[in-house]
């Protein structure tokens, strides 16, 4: 896609049970604007790698995969595919969680398009556990509000997945260390330093909690 606004950082390694319902949340979002959706593959052993080929050749406008020839790693991946973006935005979405309102996009770019001291925008995110009946609860506040740099360096405040900010911040910084483990650890201080980060609490998608999925991988 020739200079989309919008570019969506997906990374996918192992995830193929829910990578169907990842893809289709983003490319059913309700837009005036373009969008792309990058997806980093991480030499996956189960049918990841085969479910992005089909999705690409049904949605060739939006889909752009990286398929790495080696596993990358968690952070390393990550890194990659949001170097990969084009957009002047770039939307993070784990290959296991997905967006829950077609609107989501639309209502974040519009604030951040009609804010430009706001650096970065979130949401509320709705925890869904696979393994552990009758422990789904909400991610954070249910009040909007702006989160600044000290909010940052406390407990996660929101979920990667809600995350939509501006690619200049990542492009000036140089990104984040591929050494780390938890992506949202560096990038959110990261964008901070540039601005107020914007929370929507209305809930926007959601975050799988699996043994199988990306949260596995993560330390909390």
């Amino acid at each position: 896609m020739k200079d989309p606004l919008v570019s969506v950082a997906m990374i996918a390694y192992n995830v193929g049970e829910y990578l169907p319902k990842a893809i289709e949340s983003v490319v059913s979002q309700n837009t005036n604007f373009s969008f792309e959706l990058v997806i980093g593959e991480d030499c996956s052993t189960d049918n990841t790698r085969e479910i992005i080929k089909h999705y690409q050749i049904k949605y060739p406008q939006i889909i752009r995969p990286l398929f790495h020839e080696t596993n990358l790693g968690l952070t390393p991946n990550s890194v990659a595919t949001q170097n990969a973006c084009a957009g002047k935005y770039i939307a993070l979405l784990d290959g296991d969680d997905y967006w829950t309102d077609n609107d989501k996009l639309q209502i974040q770019i519009d604030f951040l398009e009609q804010n430009e001291n706001y650096s970065a925008s979130s949401h509320q995110a709705q925890i869904v556990f696979d393994d552990v009946p009758g422990k789904d609860g909400l991610f954070g506040s249910e009040n909007d509000q702006d989160y600044l740099l000290e909010d940052t360096l406390q407990h996660r405040k929101f979920h990667t997945s809600s995350l939509v900010y501006r690619r200049e911040y990542w492009a000036q910084t140089g990104g984040i260390p591929k050494t780390i483990l938890s992506n949202e650890r560096a990038i959110y201080p990261m964008l901070a330093i540039f601005g107020k980060i914007k929370y929507f609490g209305k809930s926007m998608c959601i975050y799988r909690r699996s043994s199988i999925g990306i949260s596995a991988r993560i330390t909390h």
